[in-house]
């Protein structure tokens, strides 16, 4: 977390550091996999050219709290280039379950990238 305070690019860009709370029992619901914690970095920049810079500093720091999270909010940061688990093992087995039976053709894309 220092290391990300420390690199962190200039305003507007920033660190969101949030407290959950107690989590609740869900165990048949898409979202399965909560935390009390929530961390999401934002960077923020206007100049194309540094694109790569800046998605790469959200990507990589992201990537090196992996070993210590449970998994992604689905509306954070590039998934393409950085897919982390969303929901329970069994959930997208249940998930994978469903498409086949109700898409079999299918025409609904799956998440590119569950990590079992």
């Amino acid at each position: 977390m220092r290391r990300i305070a420390e690199t962190l690019p200039g305003v507007p860009s920033h660190m969101m550091w949030i407290l959950w709370g107690p989590q609740l029992e869900l165990p048949d619901m898409a979202f399965s996999m909560q935390g009390d914690l929530y961390i999401a970095l934002y960077s923020v920049w206007k100049d194309e050219t540094q694109d790569a810079l800046h998605q790469a500093w959200v990507r990589d720091h992201m990537k090196a709290l992996e070993p210590l999270s449970r998994g992604v909010q689905l509306a954070d940061e590039n998934l393409a280039a950085r897919p982390f688990r969303f929901m329970s093992d069994d959930n997208f087995k249940r998930l994978e379950a469903l498409r086949a039976k109700y898409d079999p053709q299918c025409l609904f894309h799956s998440y590119m990238a569950m990590l079992a």
